[in-house]
């Protein structure tokens, strides 16, 4: 599988979600730039970001060094450790992580 996934339309949610993980705005934390995505995206937006995170979380070949670049962060792996290696596993368990904590955040919102 390309290395180019998360660009495809097929991801476009989240790609457009682990974009927010770049942006300081969100006082750098994982649980801000989740917040700030619930915030100011539509319900769709975000159930379609949620649907493709656990489609993501399928792939045989897990894109772990393009969702390092796209967000420009080490995985944060909660709540264990604040940052850990860039490893696919790693990466793996944090998008794990950033899923169950946007679909718990995005009902708390009423954005479910």
């Amino acid at each position: 599988m390309s290395e180019n996934i998360l660009y495809s339309e097929k991801f476009s949610s989240i790609n457009c979600l682990l974009c927010y993980f770049d942006d300081y705005d969100s006082n750098g934390t994982d649980a801000g730039s989740i917040a700030k995505f619930i915030e100011e995206n539509p319900s769709f937006t975000i159930q379609s970001a949620i649907n493709q995170g656990k489609q993501l979380l399928t792939l045989q070949d897990f894109p772990y060094r393009q969702i390092g670049i796209i967000s420009n962060r080490l995985p944060g792996i909660r709540p264990s450790l604040e940052h850990s290696e860039p490893t696919r596993e790693n990466y793996y368990n944090w998008i794990k992580w950033i899923i169950e904590k946007l679909e718990k955040e995005a009902k708390r919102y009423g954005k479910l």
